[in-house]
């Protein structure tokens, strides 16, 4: 056993709070098998456990024993340290290499023999990846095209130039002016219209805007 104690000290004061204890174990080769994580009081709080294959001296299977002793198998490609695969309680992740280079070519995610997700990397020759499409049942097939579409290039600069309806411009003024309240004015009857427009502005029809004296004449007596 390799015994590790944590000591934590949260406020910052003198003392601390509590303790953890972190044991290691390792085989006969020196080889991590595992680790626990203890209170003070030896309870397991946490635990692993690494198995190795007998003929690669590989990680072939990590376990949790103190939760649910499930088990994650490992596998390799052929001729190198790449993982090909993980293997788990409930799906299974399959890695996919370039034939030529250590570049991950594909990524799957597959419960059964459905493929949830899947992952497919574009690769420059420098080993930067410059790309990925996605497929499975995580993500949806792409929505129908739209018969609609925003205008581009010089389609989009015909339509900022092109102007607009007249009566889309007066919409557009009207929405943008302040509303003032209507002010109605009576109109007089048709009869007297003319009359009363020739009272207000007799110079409009040549009359004189002076008032008219009238000088009386003396009547004369005829001769008998």
């Amino acid at each position: 056993m390799d015994t590790e104690v944590i000591s934590y000290n949260l406020d910052a004061t003198p003392g601390y709070e509590f303790f953890r204890v972190l044991d290691r174990s390792r085989d006969a080769l020196r080889r991590d098998t595992g680790f626990q994580l203890k209170t003070a009081s030896t309870i397991v709080e946490a635990q692993a456990a690494y198995a190795y294959s007998p003929t690669d001296g590989r990680i072939a299977q990590i376990s949790n024993p103190q939760i649910s002793n499930q088990t994650f198998s490992y596998a390799y490609s052929s001729n190198s340290n790449l993982l090909a695969t993980v293997t788990g309680p409930i799906h299974t992740v399959i890695n996919e290499w370039e034939p030529t280079r250590d570049v991950l070519d594909t990524k799957t995610n597959k419960l059964a023999i459905t493929v949830i997700s899947k992952y497919d990397y574009a690769v420059n020759a420098i080993g930067q990846r410059t790309g990925v499409a996605t497929s499975g049942t995580a993500y949806p097939a792409a929505p129908p095209t739209q018969r609609h579409r925003l205008p581009s290039g010089p389609k989009l600069a015909l339509e900022l130039r092109r102007p607009r309806p007249s009566h889309q411009r007066r919409k557009q003024r009207r929405h943008q002016r302040p509303r003032l309240p209507l002010r109605r004015h009576r109109q007089p009857h048709r009869s007297s219209r003319r009359r009363h427009h020739r009272h207000w502005y007799p110079q409009l029809h040549g009359e004189p805007t002076q008032p008219i004296h009238i000088i009386p004449i003396p009547r004369i007596s005829p001769i008998v």
